[in-house]
């Protein structure tokens, strides 16, 4: 199982350490659990369905930021990053691109994590 990371108030966080610990499960498991009480099985299936697909329209959002900047090098960025980082002559548009494309790198990789926890949490604490 995969952890998820999320900040939330420290009253919250030890109100849901509690309860978890008290019925022996994770905290993930706990509000996956919660949310099947609160709004029903298809519901939450629903809820966590809409979750999923709104990081991943994100995700690719960012994506689609970054092809532009593919196809005027002809490369990827991690390709681009390791040219710019290199190279012994300035190039000053080559540099702003590189940190508009790492910004849409950047935001493309933490879109798509988050897509994945969101998946492994529902996934793994489904049939419970």
């Amino acid at each position: 199982m995969k952890d998820v990371c999320v900040k939330i108030p420290e009253p919250l966080y030890e109100f849901l350490a509690k309860e978890s610990e008290n019925q022996g499960i994770s905290i993930a498991l706990f509000l996956t659990n919660l949310l099947k009480d609160w709004i029903g099985e298809a519901e939450s299936e629903e809820f966590f369905r809409f979750l999923m697909g709104e990081a991943l329209i994100k995700a690719e959002y960012y994506r689609s930021l970054m092809k532009p900047f593919e196809r005027k090098y002809s490369t990827y960025f991690l390709d681009f990053k390791k040219q710019i980082d290199s190279s012994k002559q300035e190039d000053f548009q080559a540099w702003d691109d590189l940190i508009e494309w790492e910004a849409y790198f950047r935001a493309h990789e933490e879109w798509t994590k988050k897509y994945e926890e969101i998946k492994n949490v529902w996934s793994n604490n489904r049939d419970s």
